[in-house]
């Protein structure tokens, strides 16, 4: 009895121990499963952050991107863009009608004013107004070029030519509706751009064009004075007795002897004094048309270049009708140049203002509503980058709380690690150099800046992932490495 009580007891014991080690098979191959499933998520999900976090410091980089524009020709391809739509700008405010307007070429100023410099701050101001609005530290797509400094630059190009003031054009143009005979004598006052010139080019010849409008006037003078004046006055100048003629003859030898007589006529005071006196009065008169010109301007011209002008005319009818001296008249005509200059300059800078806006919008045509779903997605990655990230560490945890192994946590992160690596290494080179050489093949031969620039971003993208990769392949190799080295101790 004894024997069968012993015999049905050690059965019991081996079933036992039979279920038992079944329950453990099945535990085992569970945690095999587990582990398995375990490296596969941490593969995805390591792969998962190294894309994400490799984009945001690449394609998704402010620095990077600008890094990229640098190589790519994008700074030249928006300086010119800019220089085009300035020197239109520019063009379009000129005013070829308008005698005080500089001469000078539009596209030549505008590449002066649009430096390189200028080109570069804004467009990374712009680069980094679109990132920050990318990660939602902006909330508007707000993309422009900033133009007071360009339009300072251009101003002061402009304004060179401006100060550049063509004096002797200006006479011409001023004195076109002024009459300038003089009255009863049908003498012309040189009130004209050559006349204007000469008197200003040296003190000999200022003081030949005064003698020589003088000397013409002294000539009406006394052929008026001979032709209106007593015969017997007259011939009393060359001590000629007149009681000794009648009328006609007195006449008749004033006509044959009039060279001698006018000679002498102008030695007398009385001449001298009666020529100073009409001179003074044709220059009066010459001074009264000007001012009448000059109000008359004024309606079409800012009141300072209107007077400016009226006292460069007086300067020069001075200078002929008067003895003013040729220092007198230099200064006079440079105060009226920095008068006319200064106008000029002014007004320049005020049609810049007019024509350039304060701001060139960059993104008028963008649509706001796929930028913002742009962003969104941006914004969106970032938190299944950090998100991923917690899941591996989480997955790593995981496997070690399952297994209860170090070997088995380092084979199974190292795993995982390992299979993340190399399939981004893969896809980075290959699949990445075939989409950059497709993209690359559609542009045209240094035609299209932007659309290199796109290729770099993506080519240097996907480098970058690449090196990424070739490291977290190297970790998760060393993890297995010290899993089977620890495991064959």
């Amino acid at each position: 009895m004894n024997q069968l009580c012993m015999g049905t007891g050690e059965e019991a014991t081996a079933e036992e121990d039979a279920d038992n080690a079944g329950r453990q098979d099945r535990a085992s191959t569970g945690r095999g499963v587990a582990l398995v499933v375990i490296t596969l998520v941490l593969a995805a999900s390591v792969a998962g952050t190294v894309v994400v976090f490799a984009s945001h410091q690449t394609l998704l980089s402010a620095e990077f991107a600008k890094d990229t524009a640098g190589d790519t020709g994008v700074y030249g391809q928006f300086e010119n863009e800019i220089i085009t739509r300035v020197s239109r700008d520019i063009e379009d405010g000129s005013n070829p009608d308008d005698p005080f307007a500089p001469t000078f070429d539009p596209e030549a100023v505008a590449e002066t004013a649009v430096t390189p410099e200028f080109v570069r701050a804004q467009l990374d101001a712009n680069i980094d107004r679109y990132y920050r609005y990318l990660h939602g530290e902006r909330e508007t797509l707000d993309l422009y070029f900033d133009t007071e400094q360009l339009r300072v630059n251009l101003g002061d190009e402009i304004g060179k030519a401006a100060r550049d003031i063509d004096l002797a054009a200006v006479v011409d143009e001023a004195t076109a509706g002024i009459g300038t005979e003089i009255r009863d004598t049908g003498v012309e006052v040189p009130l004209n751009g050559e006349t204007f010139e000469r008197m200003a080019a040296s003190e000999t010849s200022y003081n030949e064009e005064a003698k020589q409008f003088r000397t013409e006037l002294r000539a009406v003078a006394l052929d008026r004075t001979v032709e209106e004046g007593e015969p017997a006055e007259l011939l009393a100048l060359i001590d000629e007795n007149p009681e000794q003629y009648d009328e006609a003859e007195r006449r008749r030898i004033v006509d044959e002897r009039e060279e001698e007589i006018k000679r002498e006529l102008a030695e007398t005071e009385k001449f001298q004094t009666e020529f100073e006196e009409s001179l003074e009065k044709e220059r009066k008169e010459v001074v009264e048309r000007i001012e009448a010109e000059v109000d008359r301007q004024k309606v079409d011209r800012s009141d300072a270049v209107a007077r400016a002008v009226g006292e460069l005319l007086v300067a020069m009818a001075d200078g002929l009708f008067t003895d003013q001296p040729y220092g007198e008249f230099v200064d006079r005509v440079e105060q009226v140049d920095r008068e006319l200059s200064d106008e000029a300059e002014r007004r320049t800078r005020e049609r810049i203002d007019e024509n350039i806006p304060e701001r060139i919008g960059l993104a008028e045509e963008m649509d706001q509503e796929g930028g913002d779903q742009m962003a969104s997605y941006v914004q969106i990655s970032e938190t299944i980058g950090w998100a991923l990230l917690l899941l591996s560490v989480g997955l790593v945890a995981g496997s070690y709380a399952l297994s209860r192994s170090a070997v088995a946590t380092l084979t199974t992160v190292g795993s995982g690690v390992s299979a993340a690596g190399l399939g981004l290494l893969v896809g980075a080179v290959a699949g990445g150099d075939w989409y950059v050489s497709q993209l690359r093949a559609s542009l045209e031969d240094g035609g299209d800046p932007m659309g290199e620039f796109t290729a770099e971003l993506l080519g240097g993208t996907f480098s970058f992932v690449a090196t990424v990769s070739l490291l977290v392949l190297g970790f998760g190799v060393v993890l297995l490495g010290v899993g089977f080295a620890i495991h064959g101790e």
